[in-house]
């Protein structure tokens, strides 16, 4: 049975700890970038969106309870996420990458930059790389 989601897994925030942001890094490849202002709004944002995926990911655990299957396996080339308990596949998800974190560099890299990810699970984020450079040189 083949379920057609979007896991969106918010990386962004390091240690899905809310209250650490204005504390943390900037993460993107420019070094000479200024962080943006942490005024009472963007921190709502912030965790108004934190708490929507939060939710949405609870949901979902719920629904497919995917910590309950024995084995996963992620191909990248179909952009297909498996889950399955013993050779019986239980749950298939069609997978799109958003962009990975480096805890050695505290960086975040979105996946567009990324020469390792394939464009079958890039193609849907691929469209937002300009808002990218329009965010960063807007502060």
């Amino acid at each position: 049975m083949k379920q057609s989601l979007i896991l969106l897994l918010l990386i962004a925030l390091v240690n899905a700890n809310c209250t650490s942001l204005p504390n943390s890094k900037i993460m993107n490849t420019t070094d000479n970038i200024e962080r943006p202002e942490f005024n009472d709004d963007y921190i709502n944002l912030i965790k108004t969106g934190y708490d929507y995926l939060l939710n949405q990911q609870n949901i979902i655990e719920q629904k497919y309870q995917l910590r309950s299957y024995e084995k996963w396996y992620y191909d990248q080339t179909t952009g297909v996420l498996t889950f399955s308990d013993g050779d019986t596949i239980k749950l298939e998800i069609d997978y799109e990458s958003v962009g990975s974190i480096s805890k050695t560099s505290n960086t975040w890299l979105w996946a567009w930059n990324n020469s390792y990810v394939d464009k079958k699970v890039k193609s849907k984020i691929e469209p937002l790389e300009p808002l990218e450079l329009k965010m960063i040189w807007n502060h």
